[in-house]
């Protein structure tokens, strides 16, 4: 959440990111936070301006980038990259 300070172009404005986290970002900008124990999987649209894929790859888990697609689909059930979400949970919990 830090870097969002940092891209002058960000769709939320400039000072978006630092209106949520206040002085908690160690809390909420996810290179900051601790690492997990199990095993994370980052899933980002190359498309997308308000999480570019950059700060998934800052923070270090695996990354799963899906062609053409924005922020908003990450959340769209008809998205190519919300299949590919889905794939992963039903795997991980065999389902």
């Amino acid at each position: 959440m830090r870097a969002q300070t940092k891209l002058p172009e960000h769709p939320c404005g400039a000072d978006a990111a630092t209106k949520m986290a206040g002085d908690a970002f160690a809390r909420v900008s996810p290179p900051e936070m601790p690492k997990a124990r199990g095993r994370e999987i980052q899933f980002n649209n190359d498309r997308d301006r308000i999480a570019p894929s950059a700060f998934g790859r800052a923070y270090g888990a695996k990354m799963v980038t899906t062609p053409g697609e924005g922020h908003v689909e990450l959340i769209a059930p008809d998205s190519v990259s919300w299949g590919k979400q889905r794939a992963e949970l039903l795997r991980v919990f065999k389902l």
